[in-house]
């Protein structure tokens, strides 16, 4: 929309005005044969005598010319992808803001990464353009607030002005607010962040003027940043307050952004600065409101077809109740949002900061009201706050915890203490137990063990008890589901020769072969499809689809580009439209009719073991992050996890009752061992009594072993520990502490060697290291994912398996070291 047209919208509606209302839309239709103009002067007839206020004073006309310079901005040319201006080498184009186009840079003078904000090429010679784009740099490298983005300089290089600042790594709000909005929890969190941000620059005189999600960063680290001051109007004097008058600075207000000027984003607009009057900080509180409103219910406080009649909208109606759009929303939030959207300035809160105290007292209220029963979808909760105290647990086990529902939704800043509680333990045989699956019902309790010596399904009451063995079979059986109707239950078993699913009664009765060659089978909620775990083209397995009447109707539903390695665990949601699935790199989802594939999880971290919340709001998962593997839930469409168990004894394998009061995972207890068996006398040894040790190889000589371990790495790293006559003596000594995830170590026949698996982002190459320590050498690079190294006798190559060209296949590489 350029200048020319809103012109022709002003004629036609100076036209059409004079006339009959009943008269106005044939007369309109015989002289605009354009519909799209035609439904904007309409929009502006609804809404009477205020569009002749907007079209006398200009107003309309720059917020429409706002409004279209934010829609042609995000097409502006990136021509400046690999150039160096300055000492930035330029990397790729993240986006348009309000005053122009960020790139992502890297300082080659301090060797980090920056974000550059230039002025759009075609605009270059705008010079009121340019003089606001120098002034938003000036205005916003004079604040100091983490929750603001830092500024690092001001430049010029080739003819281009550019600013530099922190490269934030994450998403902005607009990214994070699903339809249903986010839980309130969350909303509190941001919004006392931005309240913190805005209270610093209004003390500094510094107004934003076109606050909205896509100005707020949810920055990977949980912090909040606002940015994009490229319309903050600097007040001349910082000591008048908010609501008094100054003549004086009215008009000098007028000289930088006059009245009947208006420079923002339509919907976040205020009335005051929709009708292109001087605005001063509680504009900004408006625009706050809006954006407070919008996180808790997913939709705009004021909207239209139109920007005509969005600016009504904002001067002239009241937003709909917040409690009649979401459920959950306390009476206490409702009330400061509706009071930061007061239409007089007045009315509103006078300082940032009164609103900012406002809603960590109702942050504080919820925090206490831990008490508040099971968790409900429904309810909007802001997440459980508990953690399971496990002591004195061996093995691996079942376990069944209550959940309450907490006050604080963790991710956002650093993480508050949690309260303790003691879960229920379910298993409690010498054997392994594991793959709990809760009965419809959620009074059961469904799980593999090999307390038999085999793997068997058993069943038991979700509270513990005498588990009751359903399979008595010599075959291995695991991954047990059950049927919606709680009437049978699908597992995986070898019995027939041949992993396969198969369907047994809910009573261990009558078991038939479902899918000959499938695994880790999941029932619709519909109770008519079943998803399951086939192997792939190139060796990898992959999620199928097939419906219970036709199982020989096989539908492939993942391939390669939907994520890298296996694809495994596949989990219905709710409504039965989608499947979640677990890679290599981060949780995935797929339409379960066939279509594209999306990450769920994108933090790029070992995510595993999907289970949908009951209303499909939240995904359950384990997770290895930080060093230990945990239980950890994210509300779908936030990009946020929130960390449920500590880790302590590997918890995984989450399963939760229909109605999400309770949740059913395996953990194991902290005696888990590395324990040296002497084949001669059958005597064993202890090596290492912790969880965070794992994959032991023995040396040649028998006088060290290397262990894989997260002892001192966030990730999986390879570790020395020396023997002496079969006894451990001296500390782990670590090799190795690359970034990413190390596997299968293997001693060269030698012993100076040890060749290993490196997971890196969606990468898996082999590498090798010296036993005497050294930077560790990469041996493959390929695309392809290369696995479970082998030295030859002499040492001289490794055998290794990969999927390059093909299928995989096992391959062999030279090994310069050797």
């Amino acid at each position: 929309m350029d200048k020319k047209r809103w012109q022709e919208v002003e004629r036609l509606y100076s036209s059409a005005v004079e006339r009959r209302p009943e008269d106005r839309a044939t007369y309109l239709a015989e002289i605009c044969p354009d519909p799209s103009l035609r439904r904007e002067v309409e929009s502006l007839l609804l809404h009477g005598s205020e569009a002749d206020d907007f079209l006398q004073t200009q107003a309309l006309e720059a917020a429409v010319g706002a409004l279209a310079y934010e829609l042609v901005g995000g097409e502006a040319s990136a021509a400046l992808v690999g150039r160096t201006l300055s000492h930035y080498q330029i990397l790729e184009k993240l986006g348009a803001g309000g005053m122009g186009i960020v790139y992502k840079a890297f300082d080659t003078r301090l060797k980090r990464p920056t974000a550059l904000k230039v002025l759009p090429p075609d605009r270059i010679s705008d010079p009121d353009r340019k003089h606001r784009f120098v002034k938003e740099a000036r205005a916003a490298s004079a604040l100091n607030h983490p929750n603001i983005v830092t500024i690092y300089d001001i430049d010029q290089a080739e003819g281009i002005d550019f600013i530099v600042m922190e490269y934030l790594a994450g998403a902005t709000l607009d990214n994070r607010i699903p339809d249903q909005g986010i839980p309130i929890a969350e909303a509190l969190e941001v919004g006392i962040q931005v309240a913190d941000a805005l209270a610093a620059a209004h003390s500094a005189g510094i107004i934003h003027r076109d606050l909205k999600p896509s100005n707020v960063m949810i920055c990977d680290s949980g912090q909040v940043k606002i940015l994009d001051f490229g319309l903050a109007k600097l007040v001349e004097e910082p000591s008048i307050k908010a609501g008094e008058d100054s003549r004086a600075d009215s008009q000098q207000s007028t000289s930088r952004t006059g009245e009947g000027t208006i420079r923002g984003t339509v919907a976040y607009m205020s009335p005051e600065q929709a009708q292109g009057r001087k605005v001063d900080a509680r504009s900004d509180i408006f625009s706050f409101g809006s954006l407070l409103f919008e996180m808790a219910c997913g939709q705009r406080a004021f909207s239209g077809d139109s920007a005509g009649s969005i600016i009504a909208a904002i001067i002239r109606d009241e937003p709909k109740p917040l409690g009649q759009i979401a459920a959950g929303i306390p009476a206490d939030f409702e009330r400061v949002v509706r009071r930061c959207l007061r239409k007089e300035p007045e009315r509103r809160f006078q300082s940032i900061s009164d609103a900012r105290v406002e809603l960590q007292d109702i942050k504080e209220q919820l925090e206490a009201q831990r008490d508040a029963g099971p968790l409900k979808d429904s309810a909007r909760p802001a997440g459980p706050a508990w953690l399971p105290s496990v002591q004195g647990i061996s093995g691996a086990l079942v376990v069944v915890a209550t959940l309450i529902v907490g006050g604080v939704w963790w991710g956002l800043r650093s993480p508050e203490p949690l309260p303790k509680f003691s879960p229920i333990q379910v298993t409690k045989s010498a054997g392994w137990e594991g793959q709990p699956a809760f009965s419809p019902d959620g009074g059961r309790i469904a799980f593999a063990s090999n307390e038999t010596g085999n793997l068997e399904i058993f069943v038991t009451d979700w509270r513990g008890g005498t588990p009751q063995n359903l399979t008595e079979n010599a075959a291995q059986d695991e991954y047990p589901t059950w049927f919606p109707d709680g009437s049978a239950i699908a597992f995986v078993s070898d019995r027939n020769g041949q992993t396969g699913i198969w369907k047994m009664s809910q009573l261990g009765r009558d078991p038939i072969l479902l899918i000959p060659s499938g695994s880790q089978p999941a029932i619709s909620p519909d109770g008519l499809r079943l998803a399951f775990v086939v192997a792939g083209g190139r060796g990898y397995s992959r999620i199928a689809v097939s419906p219970l009447a036709e199982l020989t109707r096989i539908q492939i539903l993942t391939d390669d580009e939907d994520g890298p390695f296996d694809h495994r665990d596949p989990a219905w949601s709710p409504d039965g439209k989608s499947i979640c699935y677990s890679t290599r790199h981060n949780l995935w989802s797929i339409p379960a009719s066939g279509g594209t594939a999306h990450p769920l999880t994108e933090q790029g971290e070992l995510d595993t073991d999907p289970c949908w919340s009951p209303g499909g709001r939240f995904i359950y998962f384990t997770s290895y992050r930080g060093g230990t593997i945990a239980l950890w839930r994210e509300a779908i469409g936030w990009g946020r996890a929130e960390r449920l168990t500590l880790g302590t004894g590997i918890e995984s394998q989450p399963s939760l009752t229909g109605d999400g009061s309770r949740l059913a995972y395996s953990t194991e207890g902290p005696e888990t061992s590395l324990v040296l068996r002497r084949r001669s006398t059958g005597t064993e040894v202890e090596l290492s009594s912790q969880v965070r040790d794992r994959m032991a190889s023995i040396s040649p000589d028998n006088r060290s072993i290397a262990i894989v371990s997260s002892r001192w790495a966030r990730d999986f790293q390879l570790g020395l520990q020396p023997l002496e006559n079969g006894d451990v003596t001296g500390p782990l000594q670590p090799l190795t502490d690359q970034e990413g995830i190390l596997s299968q170590p293997r001693f060269s026949h030698d012993g100076r060697w040890i060749a290993y698996y490196l997971i890196q982002s969606t990468s898996r190459d082999i590498w090798i290291t010296s036993v005497s320590g050294g930077p560790p050498i990469q041996v493959t690079s390929s695309p392809a994912s290369e696995g479970h190294p082998c030295w030859s006798p002499d040492d001289s190559q490794l055998a290794f398996t990969s999927d390059q060209g093909g299928p995989l296949g096992i391959w062999t590489v030279p090994v310069p070291a050797a």
